[in-house]
């Protein structure tokens, strides 16, 4: 806990890639399968931030040195712990809530349960920043991909969407995509259209 506490200055984490238990994207520390983020290099001088769509768990004190005002935060986060995001550390070395800090995300997840809790401004968000995808989402937590609207090149399809397990490709998903060069389909798809 607390490893890289006061480390303001931070601007990059580089983990190997043979690490079995971490990762690095973007200079950004996550757990392997980028499903937690542990800590946000706080050295960094943007003033927002889009937290991947891998991203389920977001640690307590990950952006607490940074100098960020705004935060995305996407439907797959389902646990954000206490003074994750919006607080810094006071002179008493106690978490304080930065004043003016806003989390955007949508309605009706952990995002805007964190910000109410925490009498943070919340931003409703109407689509998912992160995703190159239309989907539409099923009874069962599960998702079916409805349109690829990305660049193209080589694509990995994402094993969830907005918190959602990719399970199907819909019909026509991928039509006159001709900037694709290769997909590569997740273990979650078990019906293609």
């Amino acid at each position: 806990d607390s490893a890289f506490y006061d480390c303001a200055n931070m601007t990059r984490f580089k983990v190997d890639g043979n690490n079995p238990a971490y990762r690095s994207l973007n200079g950004d520390l996550y757990d392997k399968s980028a499903a937690t983020l542990i800590q946000y290099a706080s050295g960094k001088t943007a003033t927002s931030f889009t937290i991947p769509d891998s991203v389920i768990n977001i640690k307590e004190g990950t952006f607490i040195f940074s100098c960020l005002t705004e935060i995305t935060v996407p439907g797959s986060v389902r646990n954000i712990d206490d003074y994750a995001i919006g607080y810094y550390y006071n002179n008493n070395h106690m978490p304080a809530p930065i004043d003016g800090f806003v989390i955007k995300g949508f309605v009706g997840t952990a995002a805007k349960l964190y910000a109410t809790d925490n009498d943070i401004t919340f931003v409703a968000l109407e689509s998912d920043p992160n995703s190159d995808y239309e989907y539409t989402v099923h009874s069962r937590n599960t998702a079916t991909i409805t349109k690829y609207t990305g660049d193209g090149g080589d694509l990995e399809i994402p094993p969830t969407l907005g918190g959602y397990f990719v399970t199907s490709i819909g019909i026509k998903a991928f039509q006159d995509c001709s900037s694709l060069t290769e997909v590569t389909i997740p273990d979650s798809v078990t019906s293609i259209g």
